[in-house]
């Protein structure tokens, strides 16, 4: 079978690609022209991202990081909306997990520190492709990108304050919306009745904790200090 990408002509096999993909498999063994000339045009698509879903079928994996215009975050959230166009679930799944891994905090290197700044920048400038080129039921990518970025609002509260993270929040409500629904949600994945619980728990053991404190001390003062009590005098003078 060949694909004619970006004035490219590629040959693949249609028996390794054709068995992963409803999308391929309907278009070369189905009644179409395509199907005849063994020829499928996707001249709407990126030649990069067509080569990376077709070193998948081979090889069920892709390199998302040898691209110079896009990040990691990107290419695996153009690749996760691929997979989801052209049928081959196999591949979305790879996506998601590559996204996944993405999201997670890099090794601490000293000689090269974390740009928190920067990775959060990269993170929401994909939300475009997560929010817009896949179903509103589709909430995989949704929720790793916005509980990545409540994670990082925790560990960097100032980035909240860059322009580019109001501009993105204005821009997309579903956005705005599922950072509130992430930040909602402790570290443990409990749900925000549960976290209202533990924070109410909290609160009131913290209360207690200083109100019993306080009472002690100013008993101990109080009993200390004669005169300040009148029963305590009293029982005093009773005794003397």
């Amino acid at each position: 079978m060949t694909i004619i990408c970006e004035g490219n002509f590629l040959r693949y096999h249609s028996a390794i690609v054709c068995p992963r993909s409803s999308f391929f498999d309907a278009a070369i063994w189905g009644n179409f022209h395509e199907g005849q000339t063994k020829t499928i045009s996707l001249q709407n698509e990126k030649l990069s991202m067509v080569r990376r879903m077709m070193q998948w079928f081979y090889a069920f994996g892709y390199n998302d990081q040898d691209e110079a215009t896009m990040s990691g975050f990107e290419v695996n959230a153009q690749m996760y909306a691929m997979a989801d166009q052209f049928g081959v679930p196999g591949l979305k799944k790879t996506a998601a997990a590559k996204f996944r891994q993405c999201c997670k905090p890099p090794v601490r290197d000293w000689d090269m520190p974390w740009d928190v700044d920067a990775e959060l920048v990269l993170l929401l400038d994909c939300a475009d492709t997560v929010y817009t080129t896949t179903p509103d039921t589709d909430r995989t990518l949704r929720e790793h990108l916005t509980e990545t970025v409540v994670k990082r609002l925790r560990t960097a509260p100032y980035l909240v304050k860059l322009p580019r993270f109001k501009e993105k929040c204005l821009q997309s409500p579903d956005l705005a919306y599922g950072i509130v629904e992430a930040g909602l949600v402790d570290g443990r994945g409990t749900s925000s009745d549960s976290w209202n619980i533990s924070w109410s728990d909290s609160w009131n053991n913290s209360w207690n904790n200083n109100w019993n404190n306080s009472w002690n001390n100013s008993w101990t003062n109080t009993a200390a200090t004669p005169g300040t009590n009148s029963a305590m005098d009293a029982g005093r003078r009773t005794m003397n």
